[in-house]
């Protein structure tokens, strides 16, 4: 087994334990998983952030609910990102009291690999706006756009981050685009949706035995998305 095996593994064994039987994770928290690999975040830092996820929005299994149960990683994102910015803040702190120096071409975990002359990773990522780098992105994307229902997708997306103002919660973040992926599933054909709802079940079909119904409903809804995203080439915004 290798790392990356490894480090997915640890991740998706320790996130399941908390969040208790019958569920599974989608491609999607896959690929948020890897996204920390490849950024060579400390496992035990992504271990950190979703154990604090559970005990401030969740529930161990067995526990006393609290707001929401957590049942994806992106729930866990936040919380995680948090983690890694107390680190990187730690680590900062030691550099400029000369306790430590940054070996060449050392990623302290941050988001963006070009950095500004000048700048360490650890101010960048002090620096850098949730909001306006979503924005930018959201603009980027409308101006490539050609098709007009994913435009229309972008523009909403946008305008409602827009309204957020100076509020940078992830959850939010998440929520939002939550919402207008599941209105732009709204607007497809009955026929379009209906394919997209039937490959989605086949993805889950051989788990359904396992599952409790608000598990299957919420892991149906991850793939329908998921199957959204690569049918209509929508780029993820987080």
């Amino acid at each position: 087994m290798t790392e990356d095996t490894n480090y997915l593994r640890e991740v998706e064994s320790y996130f399941l334990s908390l969040a208790g039987e019958g569920l599974m994770l989608s491609s999607i928290d896959y690929r948020m998983i890897s996204g920390w690999k490849e950024r060579n975040v400390p496992r035990e830092l992504v271990l950190k952030g979703i154990s604090i996820a559970f005990k401030n929005t969740g529930v161990h299994r067995g526990g006393e609910t609290r707001l929401k149960k957590i049942r994806n990683i992106k729930q866990c994102a936040s919380y995680v990102e948090l983690c890694i910015k107390e680190q990187i803040s730690s680590t900062a702190r030691r550099f400029n009291k000369g306790e430590a120096k940054a070996a060449s071409g050392t990623r302290l975990w941050g988001n963006d690999s070009s950095l500004p002359k000048g700048k360490s990773s650890a101010q960048s990522a002090f620096n850098t706006s949730i909001i306006g780098d979503t924005t930018v992105k959201l603009a980027n994307y409308i101006e490539l756009e050609k098709r007009g229902e994913v435009k229309d997708y972008y523009k909403c997306l946008r305008t409602k981050i827009l309204d957020l103002g100076n509020n940078e919660d992830l959850e939010i973040l998440m929520r939002i685009e939550k919402e207008c992926l599941n209105h732009f599933y709204d607007l497809l054909s009955k026929s379009e949706r209906k394919q997209i709802t039937s490959d989605a079940e086949d993805k889950i079909k051989e788990r359904v035995r396992y599952m409790t119904d608000t598990a299957y409903r919420e892991s149906l809804e991850s793939f329908r998305d998921e199957l959204i995203r690569d049918k209509y080439e929508i780029k993820q915004i987080l």
